[in-house]
């Protein structure tokens, strides 16, 4: 069903509405309900139809079939319920205002997760548009995180001061680090960006140039190099990136696990030319 119950000021109308939108305008889901509630189907049937309320008890077995957990809806349905039963006006109006205050909460959380989604792609756009903010973040997260030592380590990969400087503080400014106590901190374990964005590419590209633009030849001992241009089978090939796709997996979890303490470039490209 596409509308909410916080669309509604009548529960029996809201769960009419809930069956209507089964498939096949949800028949026999009354007796189902009756069924599951134990509630006779001629007092559901009276209730959604007529005068008659449902008692709280029956209120609560019926959103429980309805897949209405215990929180904000679940406050707004009883609220409802108590409503309709309400002997007198003063007490009517009452759960009114209540049903109103249940709504602007219901709204201001949905508005928190519009804007923490928003926040999450102006953060991804601003991560992923230079490689340099992805290497600062790397830095403190293997350093103290004190700004001598961040910017001592970014030269030593290349990234001046002035760069380093700006870096962080658009690092700060979106929420991917902070500063406490003279010492710059992780804020965020990860961040994500969908392939399909533009930034992507830029992002994928800076690092497959990373260590040959930045570094040249100067590669560590431990360092693995390899590149090569094969002939493959359709069917060596699905194994391959399979394998591929295997090995990938297995490894984002051991990097989640891992401790961080060195900055390390994985790169790998399996790409059919023609």
């Amino acid at each position: 069903m596409s509308k909410s119950i916080f669309n509604y000021n009548c529960y029996k109308t809201y769960i009419r509405d809930w069956v209507q939108a089964h498939p096949k305008k949800g028949r026999g889901l009354y007796s189902k309900m009756a069924s599951c509630t134990g509630i006779q189907p001629v007092i559901i049937s009276q209730t959604l139809s007529g005068s008659r309320d449902f008692s709280l008890d029956q209120a609560y077995l019926i959103s429980e079939f309805m897949g209405i957990e215990e929180g904000l809806e679940w406050d707004y349905l009883t609220t409802l319920v108590y409503k309709e039963r309400a002997a007198t006006d003063k007490l009517k109006k009452s759960l009114i205002r209540k049903a109103t205050a249940l709504k602007k909460q219901n709204q201001m959380v949905g508005e928190r997760f519009r804007d923490k989604a928003r926040l999450a792609e102006f953060q991804s756009k601003i991560f992923f548009s230079d490689v340099d903010f992805s290497l600062t973040r790397a830095v403190i997260a293997i350093s103290t995180g004190i700004f001598d030592d961040v910017i001592s380590r970014l030269s030593e990969l290349g990234i001046t001061q002035t760069k380093a400087n700006y870096c962080l503080k658009e690092l700060e400014e979106i929420g991917l680090i902070a500063k406490k106590d003279d010492q710059y901190i992780i804020l965020e374990k990860g961040i994500h960006i969908d392939k399909e964005s533009p930034y992507y590419k830029i992002f994928k590209e800076s690092v497959s140039n990373l260590v040959k633009s930045r570094f040249g030849q100067r590669f560590k001992e431990d360092a693995l190099n390899y590149q090569s241009l094969a002939t493959l089978s359709k069917e060596a090939a699905t194994v391959l990136r399979s394998d591929m796709l295997q090995f990938l997996k297995e490894s984002s979890k051991k990097i989640a696990d891992s401790r961080s303490e060195e900055i390390y470039v994985l790169n790998l490209d399996f790409v059919r030319l023609q």
